[in-house]
């Protein structure tokens, strides 16, 4: 099995609720202007944010449940 990886991703859910994942970027050391530059979008569209670990971002549903 696998090992898993705690690393810490903001991320950003869908619009309606549904629960899928629209964005995901790992919050490491050298990119934190980049992620910050990219969070802000995702705030300014209306999107929350979140944090979650590298291993539940690879097993996520992604993009809208609801439509899919």
């Amino acid at each position: 099995m696998a090992e898993r990886d705690e690393t810490p991703c903001y991320i950003a859910r869908c619009k309606c609720g549904c629960g899928g994942l629209v964005f995901a970027s790992v919050k490491v050391p050298g990119r934190e202007k980049e992620n910050a530059k990219e969070v802000a979008k995702l705030i300014r569209a209306g999107l929350t944010i979140g944090e979650m670990p590298v291993s539940d971002v690879r097993a996520a549903k992604w993009l809208c449940q609801v439509t899919a």
